[in-house]
């Protein structure tokens, strides 16, 4: 990870062992990544958009970062929930299934 002056990061994938399949591992890799806030993933919530948003949890079935029975387990909050039999970065990996469930969400 590369740290900023002004309070962001960016992540590089360049030299690290990734938990995740072979086609997850070459489309991070090959992902231009942009800098984050870092105050983004630190900074305490004080409330939680689910309660009053409208919301889907996608459980990644393989994940290997996130138990997929923790994942069930938040995934009790949301309005619906959807699983693929998928790793961590369920985007890259299976993008299509990913478009379709957003895109089926837009349609409703």
């Amino acid at each position: 990870m590369t740290f900023f002056d002004d309070g962001t990061c960016v992540l590089d994938f360049t030299d690290v062992e990734l938990p995740y399949d072979e086609v997850t591992i070459a489309r991070l890799r090959d992902v231009r990544l942009r800098r984050f806030a870092l105050a983004a993933v630190m900074t305490p919530l004080t409330s939680a958009g689910w309660s009053s948003i409208p919301s889907v949890y996608l459980v990644a079935g393989k994940d290997s970062m996130i138990h997929p029975d923790t994942q069930r387990e938040m995934a009790r909050r949301a309005g619906s929930v959807t699983e693929i039999d998928a790793e961590h970065q369920v985007i890259l990996s299976h993008p299509e299934e990913v478009a379709a469930l957003i895109t089926s969400l837009l349609l409703t």
